[in-house]
């Protein structure tokens, strides 16, 4: 197995992530190819602010491979508004054993490399973890 202290980043994640801190993107998702070698993490596709919703950010995750994910979600909390940046690793059942055991240990790597200190990885193996509900439920604690 590939090992994941060199796990590379390609550029366009990096400056995919910059605009999703800006807040201009609602989400990126991003895909590791587990047969390469070296593993590289590279952008797969995102939702612009303008032109998504919430909801928008599970539509197009493979039934059977994994992915990780990062959105930015918007609430009120107190007297203002919020925006917090979550990760989610998405494995469902049906993914190879495989790639979840490696985007499970590819997830911290990942966010140093990212310089985020984003809350999750949130375990998502279906589409209703996104829950926008939910995930605000979560956000709101993390601030305590």
């Amino acid at each position: 197995m590939n090992s994941l202290n060199s796990i590379a980043v390609d550029e366009a994640c990096v400056e995919q992530f910059k605009s999703l801190n800006k807040t201009n993107q609602r989400f990126v998702v991003y895909h590791i190819d587990v047969n390469a070698s070296p593993l590289v993490v590279t952008h797969e596709r995102s939702g612009e602010m303008a032109t998504t919703v919430h909801e928008d950010i599970s539509v197009g995750l493979p039934e059977d491979d994994c992915r990780f994910v990062f959105f930015n979600v918007e609430y009120l909390q107190g007297t203002g508004g919020r925006v917090k940046t979550v990760m989610a690793l998405w494995c469902p059942a049906e993914a190879p054993v495989k790639a979840k055991m490696i985007y499970a240990a590819a997830a911290g790597p990942l966010k140093s490399k990212l310089g985020t200190h984003a809350m999750g990885p949130l375990q998502a193996n279906h589409a209703s973890t996104f829950d926008y509900g939910d995930v605000v439920m979560r956000c709101r604690k993390s601030y305590h």
